[in-house]
């Protein structure tokens, strides 16, 4: 998770902490570095998921990037 601002810590936690029970491995980074350094959406109850390979997947409720990120774990995925 990648926060802009202070007040977004709290939110980046939660959905760290919603994926960690998933079973999803997830950092926050917490450094107070410029807007311009960390990309982030920061709607409340929403993730933007950035692919390495697919690049930016959009806005999206956290239950659903966790539905996405398991089903590719399960298919084992998650390096093609």
């Amino acid at each position: 998770m990648l926060p802009i601002a202070d007040r977004q810590l709290d939110h980046a936690r939660s959905v760290r902490a919603q994926l960690d029970a998933a079973g999803i491995r997830a950092t926050v980074d917490d450094r107070s570095e410029k807007v311009n350094l960390k990309i982030r959406d920061a709607q409340s109850g929403q993730a933007a998921v950035h692919h390495r390979k697919h690049a930016n997947q959009g806005a999206k409720p956290v239950a659903d990037c966790i539905a996405e990120i398991r089903g590719l774990i399960d298919s084992k995925a998650v390096g093609e």
